[in-house]
This record gives C-alpha cells, sequence and structure tokens, in this order.
C-alpha cells in the first residue's frame, strides 16, 4: 500500500505539479481549431490561419509550427523509418532548448538537419564525427547540423528522432482550409489566459466574417501547455490517486486494529 501510494503520488506531481522541462513552461499555449465548438487536441491549424494571426495584434509570440510526417531514410548500409517533424528555428528557442553537439540550422541551409541523441547513438554508432555528415531523408540529402540532449523530450510527436526545417511556402500556396500545423506560443509578458482567451474569440469573429465559406463554424483556442497535454488524463490520474490512498488508510487502519 505504501509502495503504490508512494508511486501514484510520484506520477501525479510530475504530471499536474512539476514545471513542465521547458522554458517559462506557465506562458506556452497550444494554438487549437476547434470545430463547432468542440475544442480537441487533434484538430491542427491552417497555415493561413497562423500566417494571419502573425500578421494580427495577438497578445502572444514565438510562435512555433509543427509539421510532422513519416521519415524514410537511406544510407550505404540500410534504409529505416524515423519520426520526423518541419520546425521553425524558433522551436527550439521557444522550448528553451539547444543541441548537446553542434547548432540548429540558419536561414541559409534548408537542407540542414538536427537529430535525437536517441538516433545517433542508437543508428549512427554514436559516432564522433556526427557533425557534417549527410543523411538521405526522404530521398533529399540533408547534412546533419546537432544532436539533441539525451533527456530531451518534445511536448509533442515524442517519438520524433529529427527535425528539419520547416516551409510554409507549399502550404500557403495550398487551399486555406487544409490544417496541417500543430502550433505552440507564448503569452507575452504580463498577458493572463484570459487576456489571450478574449482575444482568441475577437480573432475568430474576423474570420468567419472573412471566410464564412472556410471556416464559417471553425473557432480557435489558445490552451495552456500542460492542461492540453494531461488535461483528458487528470481525472484518471485523481482517481487511481485517490484509490491508492484510500488502500493505504484501509492498510493502515487494519494493523492499527491488529
Amino acid at each position: 500500500a505504501i509502495a503504490a501510494a508512494s508511486v501514484t503520488g510520484a506520477i501525479v506531481k510530475q504530471a499536474l505539479l512539476d514545471p513542465l522541462p521547458y522554458r517559462d513552461d506557465e506562458s506556452l499555449v497550444s494554438l487549437l481549431t476547434a470545430v463547432d465548438s468542440v475544442n480537441t487536441s487533434t484538430t491542427p491549424v491552417s497555415a493561413h490561419v497562423l500566417r494571419d494571426l502573425r500578421a494580427s495584434e495577438a497578445p502572444l509570440i514565438e510562435f512555433a509550427p509543427i509539421a510532422p510526417v513519416a521519415g524514410v531514410y537511406t544510407t550505404a548500409d540500410a534504409t529505416e523509418t524515423i519520426g520526423l517533424s518541419h520546425v521553425e528555428d524558433g522551436y527550439f528557442r521557444l522550448l528553451g532548448t539547444t543541441p548537446a553537439r553542434g547548432r540548429v540550422w540558419t536561414a541559409q541551409e534548408p537542407d540542414a538537419l538536427v537529430i535525437s541523441a536517441a538516433l545517433w547513438r542508437d543508428r549512427l554508432a554514436a559516432v564522433p564525427d556526427v557533425l557534417g555528415r549527410t543523411l538521405v531523408v526522404n530521398g533529399r540529402p540533408r547534412t546533419i547540423v546537432g544532436v539533441m540532449p539525451d533527456d530531451f523530450v518534445p511536448p509533442y510527436f515524442v517519438a520524433t528522432d529529427a527535425w528539419a526545417p520547416l516551409d510554409l511556402s507549399p502550404m500557403l500556396a495550398d487551399v486555406r482550409g487544409r490544417r496541417q500545423l500543430t502550433v505552440l506560443a507564448r503569452r507575452a509578458p504580463g498577458v493572463s489566459a484570459e487576456a489571450v482567451a478574449a482575444y482568441m474569440t475577437v480573432f475568430s469573429r474576423q474570420m468567419q466574417e472573412r471566410f464564412p465559406s472556410v471556416h464559417a463554424n471553425q473557432t480557435w483556442v489558445a490552451l495552456s501547455l500542460r492542461n492540453e497535454l494531461v488535461g483528458s488524463a487528470r481525472p484518471a490520474l485523481l482517481g487511481i490517486a485517490g484509490a491508492a490512498g484510500l488502500l493505504l488508510i484501509i492498510v493502515a487502519a487494519s494493523i492499527a486494529g491488529l
């Protein structure tokens, strides 16, 4: 009973109380598209909407769009599947992390690649000269410029093995209604969650009026990243913690009775 209560308490503490392992985690938000007023973490954002939001006076800073894709990399000896996310370089600044080896790409390096420590260790044999090596990913040669720390876990798409520069141009050339991006952002300093929510309501109304054929039934919300990541699991976590606590009380009472 003590073991169960201790383990459960540790899990609940890490999920609900401890800071997330990202810079200024309390100000991080996840931008979502709500269809028919239903908020869902499985509904990404259109690149057109992200562009409009960036151009507006939103009380948000440091936008970080993510476009995950299935990746296949080939070498002279192997062809393997990897998790690949296309991100802007600001993604790493937003989360407050930097590669443990090397660096993040520059704007002049569209074919650069930052890889995870697991990919470097498990599939590339932790070769010391990994920086500057070329991996052919999805048929495109890419140069490794950085290796992330071993303890880095991305907030979304935790199985990501590599990150490549995101080019929004093809998405902006596509139809407005196509939603392809998971978007992180940060509340501006001194701005409350309520103020951001009020602004997103106004922004949603503007989008509905400008593009009624596409956005008539859509709104956009900025949810706390912690609530977005663990919100659906919160009742289960609290229920398990309560059950473990009850078990501990029953056992303690039984021992006292004996």
